[in-house]
């Protein structure tokens, strides 16, 4: 039963362990201006998406998140 928790929870946390890698892209690195634009879009929509759920969830608490 352990397992099964342990491995719901890595992929639960696979898509945002996948944005932080995003989040934390330096977009001065990026030569080409096409890919440097998709990715400052991706960070905004993440940031967005994220803000709302703060916004949603009670201060510490989300669901979608696992623990620690």
């Amino acid at each position: 039963m352990l397992r099964a928790q342990n491995e719901k929870r890595k992929l639960d946390m696979a898509p945002y362990l996948a944005e932080n890698k995003i989040l934390i892209k330096d977009l001065n690195s990026i030569d080409d201006l096409i890919l440097r634009e998709h990715f400052r879009n991706e960070q905004l929509k993440i940031l967005q998406k994220r803000s709302t759920h703060d916004q949603a969830a009670p201060h510490g608490f989300h669901d979608d998140l696992p623990e620690y």
